[in-house]
């Protein structure tokens, strides 16, 4: 997908929402730069809170920048607005610009201008890497970095891109799990980190713990057991959930390396996995 399809589709995403709608807008156009990417309705994580996804209205992703519009009924949730903004920032360290509605239009647009000016200023003081749709899931750019890290949001359009990362290439993949190109005590794992037919796999809100039980009855002692044998050989699983991307396609995305948590893992509570490592290497294809 080029940059123009990218942001249209995220530009029509705020259109049933006026005020919305018009401070995205401006924002993007006054902004003028085609080096930074730019989402909305962009879902975050809250760890040990209810609800465990809260939305930013804008995000730029290079900068760390969430944008948000408070419209009138804001007023009401002051309260809850602030701790959702803090249990954002205290997540991932981000940085937030409230732009709140006037009714006078020339008040409102002077505060979506200085918004705009923040992240000017922020852009041209940061060292990112100018966005690129092609490059940013590609194998080769994660090749010629030598590692893929969680947290520079690394993800995919098939399992066999991801695989692609380590080492050998792959022109398609059908398996969700495969053993490691070059570390023969890892492997590569795609899994659905929600409930489907067969699993239901769950991943904690700080993503640091996966929980893995398959819903077929008569597999799911046996399932614990084959993960106690991976553990017994040192199985480490680097993990690409498959997910959907803010445009609704398909993806799989990098969570990091996983190592089986033998005390906590049981046949009543299934597979217990531990994040163990935010960054894996990446090789040269062979």
């Amino acid at each position: 997908m080029d940059k123009l399809e990218f942001i249209a589709r995220q530009l029509s995403k705020a259109q049933t929402k006026r005020y919305e709608h018009y401070v995205v807008q401006r924002i993007w156009h006054r902004l003028n730069r085609p080096d930074l990417k730019m989402i909305t309705q962009q879902f975050v994580s809250r760890p040990n809170r209810e609800p465990r996804r809260a939305m930013t209205d804008m995000f730029f992703p290079q900068l760390g920048i969430h944008i948000e519009i408070d419209e009138p009924h804001h007023l009401r949730q002051v309260a809850a607005d602030q701790l959702r903004e803090a249990d954002i920032i205290n997540a991932t360290g981000h940085e937030f610009i409230r732009v709140s509605v006037s009714n006078d239009l020339t008040a409102f647009n002077q505060l979506i201008d200085n918004a705009v000016d923040r992240i000017r200023v922020v852009a041209d003081s940061a060292n990112f890497e100018a966005w690129n749709p092609e490059a940013e899931m590609s194998p080769a750019t994660y090749i010629s970095k030598g590692y893929v890290d969680v947290d520079e949001d690394v993800a995919f359009r098939t399992m066999a891109d991801a695989a692609s990362c380590f080492g050998k290439r792959y022109a398609g993949l059908q398996h969700p799990f495969i053993p490691h190109p070059t570390e023969p005590a890892k492997f590569l794992w795609f899994p659905k980190l929600y409930e489907n037919a067969q699993w239901l796999n769950t991943l904690s809100p700080d993503e640091k713990v996966i929980t893995e039980i398959c819903k077929i009855a008569e597999r799911l002692n046996s399932q614990v057991d084959r993960n106690v044998r991976e553990f017994e050989r040192n199985g480490r699983r680097l993990v690409f959930a498959r997910v959907r991307s803010p445009l609704g396609d398909l993806m799989y995305r990098f969570k990091g390396e996983y190592l089986l948590n033998i005390e906590a893992s049981n046949y009543d509570r299934g597979a217990v996995l531990d994040r163990v490592n935010k960054r894996a290497d990446t090789y040269e294809q062979r």
